[in-house]
């Protein structure tokens, strides 16, 4: 043995610098790894020194929200030896798949500290408008809520409610992790419907029915297009608390969208002016239009204020915006045949919705 030793040491000892070259290797790229990790998420917690990533014990059903939705990767935050939170790396769908957002979450207030796309398959175009805006109303976001809403970005609606969605998971996969709990659901939303009386249009456009679950009261209310509370209607009846008009306004918002998209602004009884606000592509289309003393047509449009952007998509043949508009509308006030305009589907859709709700409130009107 010892004469092999002599005979090969040189080769022995090539080997195991080859060996510790390696070993070090390793170690350093593992070190490199971790502090690439850590300077990608350090600053969804301020003041953070060490994350420490981890398998939950019991990670959150990765079906419940839908195929598209699951957890990639998780970490705990600390600064110092204190345990401060939780990071979430959350994969869902917006436009395309595999869009993966961060969100980090403060155990001691249970609220959201920290936000940040880590990987996204979003089409530029449409992903560049979530402005700081979008982003800066997911920091100190409280998850003791009942409903998890956001306000999501025209012309990104689906990329934007994609991180609705990541939220939700991430919450449920810290209610796994610690013990925090949801809320007790304070109002039931038993229907939505929209004002068909003029008297009472502009100041009450949308009545929604709820119950009021403290008090186990039955209720009418009013609400504004963006779902803000403005009255109980029902006689008798006491005003719900603050945070049930908040919850109820977050179960409107994820569940009777469609309300907001088209609505009445404003009725003025003496010059019979009606203000209807609509949702096209880029954002409102507000329309002034004048009725006739029963209130049952429209006499003459006396505006029409619209950001549409369907220029390049081949319709400018109607003139500049809201050509468009104005085409369509005067479609429907002479009972033509209103065909899908492809290229314009967002200007298109928002149309449609409106001459929906304008025939609505003129074979309703007369009672909410």
């Amino acid at each position: 043995m010892k004469a092999y030793f002599q005979k090969n040491k040189l080769l022995l000892l090539f080997s195991s610098i080859l060996i510790l070259i390696f070993v070090i290797g390793g170690i350093y790229s593992r070190f490199m790894t971790n502090q690439i990790t850590f300077h990608q998420y350090k600053d969804l917690f301020v003041g953070t020194t060490n994350l420490v990533e981890y398998t939950p014990e019991e990670e959150v059903d990765s079906t419940v929200l839908g195929p598209d939705t699951s957890l990639v990767r998780s970490f705990k935050a600390y600064v110092g030896q204190e345990h401060k939170g939780y990071i979430y790396v959350v994969e869902t769908k917006g436009r395309m798949k595999g869009l993966q957002i961060a969100y980090a979450i403060d155990l001691a207030t249970d609220q959201v500290v920290g936000v940040k796309v880590m990987q996204s398959k979003e089409t530029p175009e449409y992903f560049s408008r979530l402005t700081p805006e979008f982003f800066n109303q997911f920091v100190n976001y409280d998850l003791f809520v009942v409903t998890i809403s956001i306000d999501t970005t025209a012309g990104a609606t689906v990329s934007s409610d994609a991180f609705r969605v990541a939220l939700q998971y991430a919450r449920m996969q810290y209610m796994k992790d610690t013990d925090f709990a949801l809320p007790t659901k304070l109002v039931e939303v038993n229907s939505v419907r929209y004002n068909t009386d003029f008297a009472t249009l502009g100041s009450n456009p949308i009545i929604v029915n709820i119950t009021d679950l403290s008090t186990n009261k039955t209720m009418d209310v009013s609400v504004s297009g963006v779902f803000n509370f403005i009255q109980v209607l029902t006689p008798g009846m006491p005003t719900p608390s603050v945070d049930a008009l908040l919850e109820m306004k977050n179960d409107l918002s994820l569940n009777y969208l469609s309300y907001s998209r088209v609505y009445a602004v404003s009725f003025d009884s003496d010059s019979l002016q009606l203000v209807v606000r609509t949702r096209g592509y880029a954002g409102n289309i507000t329309f002034t239009f004048v009725l006739n003393a029963e209130k049952t047509a429209i006499v003459s449009t006396a505006s029409i204020q619209s950001v549409e952007s369907y220029e390049d998509g081949g319709y400018s043949n109607h003139g500049s915006v809201p050509g468009l508009e104005t085409y369509l509308l005067n479609r429907y006030l002479n009972n033509q045949s209103i065909d899908t305009t492809a290229g314009a589907t967002g200007t298109f859709n928002g149309m449609t919705r409106l001459f929906t709700y304008l025939d609505l409130i003129f074979s309703g009107n007369g009672g909410q």
